[in-house]
């Protein structure tokens, strides 16, 4: 059975790290909320263990500094896949192709979100198979983390509260609905951030933030107690310190003179979003950052924000 899937990113609306955990993993504290900028797969699942393929399109821009992505066990689908395998003790055949349009090292999620669509249709594969029971379903949702922290945001989309490794998530009714009617704009200044040096980054230099600030800003929002522009005086991203580059900077200060309600930069880098309401001229914006950073069309998106992170098509329906 072949599908066809999207799958888009995200933003963190403040990002803090808690912690370093005894394992080695970090404990963060952070709002997440999809972004409507997507990769293309197409996948193909069968019962052939010799015919394991993952092919990649390169569509965003990037300079030769950036690392190649891998097509072979390192890529985070192919380890979806055979964290799988292991856990139902099968071995699945699979020709994907992933068309990115989402920057790597941009700290928007886009390999975590591949992860998830490829972990949902695959398991579609399986239960239309009878391959796979509630209870090794119940099992694979609960331990996806382990392969990629962010994987299960995309597995469940609108407004969440991540904690912990990224596997502590509370969706929060309403919030979603508040940014749903602006604008957004996501500027990749074509600085890889590696998130392992990033981390490495913050425990060195001990950058721990133990204020559990999530819940409390994020029910202010949904009962309107805080407006999207008071969030500059409230929230911020721990991995700012991390990219030294003053672009980073220059972006969001660009974006606020520009009358953006807020501005920060995404995950661990390097992406910088700004929030606008409906009205403003994105497409006005976005050719003033191209002309001003020197930037290419493929590094800066205007969009909105989505509720769903995953959709896919069979051969017969919209899923």
């Amino acid at each position: 059975m072949k599908y066809t899937i999207f799958t888009s990113g995200k933003i963190n609306l403040g990002l803090t790290i808690v912690d370093k955990l005894p394992d080695g993993y970090h404990e963060i504290e952070s709002i997440f909320l999809p972004v409507g900028i997507f990769d293309k797969i197409t996948c193909e699942f069968n019962l052939d263990k010799n015919n394991k393929t993952i092919e990649i399109s390169e569509m965003f821009y990037k300079t030769s500094e950036f690392p190649e992505i891998p097509t072979t066990k390192d890529n985070i689908v192919w380890k979806v896949v055979e964290f799988i395998e292991k856990s139902l003790n099968i071995e699945i055949g699979f020709k994907i192709h992933i068309e990115k349009n989402i920057p790597i090292g941009a700290g928007i999620g886009g390999g975590s979100g591949n992860g998830a669509g490829v972990f949902i249709t695959l398991l579609d594969y399986l239960r239309k198979h009878n391959m796979i029971n509630d209870k090794k379903l119940e099992y694979l949702n609960n331990e996806i983390h382990k392969i990629g922290s962010d994987i299960p945001f995309f597995l469940k989309g609108g407004g969440c509260i991540v904690q912990g490794k990224g596997e502590k998530i509370t969706t929060i009714s309403g919030l979603f609905e508040k940014f749903q009617n602006y604008n957004i704009i996501l500027v990749f200044p074509n600085i890889f951030s590696s998130t392992r040096e990033a981390y490495k980054f913050i425990s060195e230099n001990k950058l721990y933030d133990k204020e559990r600030w999530a819940h409390t800003i994020a029910n202010k929002i949904v009962k309107e107690e805080i407006k999207i522009n008071d969030l500059k005086k409230m929230l911020k991203n721990t991995f700012e310190l991390f990219i030294i580059e003053p672009i980073v900077r220059d972006i969001k200060e660009y974006l606020y003179l520009r009358g953006a309600m807020f501005s920060l930069m995404s995950g661990s880098g390097s992406c910088v979003y700004g929030i606008f309401e409906r009205g403003i001229n994105l497409l006005e914006i976005k050719s003033e950052l191209i002309n001003k950073f020197k930037f290419q069309d493929k590094q800066v998106f205007t969009t909105r924000f989505i509720k769903e992170p995953v959709k896919y098509f069979t051969s017969w329906r919209f899923v």
